[in-house]
């Protein structure tokens, strides 16, 4: 009986590490274009990114007129050329509504090309969630 019990616990065991690992590593295509979770460097911004969004935000007017503020966090990809896609907001994030959301995504979808981050010294796609944070001054 313990025997069996130690099989099953080692059967399930197995099972969970092998879905975690091809949960790491997801090939959409066919190709070699994987979401990668260990990284050689992180992408990067080409310069200040906080700098960048001071100088790009446009505060929506309703959030202004009602003194809304708070961070939203946009979850995005940086490709293999530092292009960034895809951006949402991520599911965690506090909504704050009256156009910051909009605003954040925006923002993100206008920024220059990255520096793409890197596994084994080539450049690979990465998930990246930036805190974008609104507050009036």
């Amino acid at each position: 009986m313990r025997r069996r019990t130690i099989h099953i616990v080692s059967l399930l065991l197995l099972l969970f590490a092998a879905g975690n690992t091809l949960h790491a590593q997801t090939d959409t295509t066919g190709t070699e274009k994987r979401l990668i979770d260990e990284l050689t460097t992180r992408p990067e911004f080409k310069g200040d990114v906080n700098k960048y969004i001071v100088m790009h935000h446009k505060y929506p007017p309703v959030a202004q007129e009602a003194n809304i503020t708070g961070t939203v966090y946009v979850r995005f990809m940086v490709d293999e050329h530092g292009a960034v896609q895809e951006p949402f907001v991520a599911r965690n994030t506090r909504r704050l509504g009256a156009g910051l959301e909009e605003e954040a995504i925006r923002l993100v979808k206008s920024m220059p090309a990255w520096q793409p981050g890197t596994y084994k010294g080539k450049p690979v796609r990465v998930i990246y969630t930036l805190p974008v944070v609104f507050k009036l001054e």
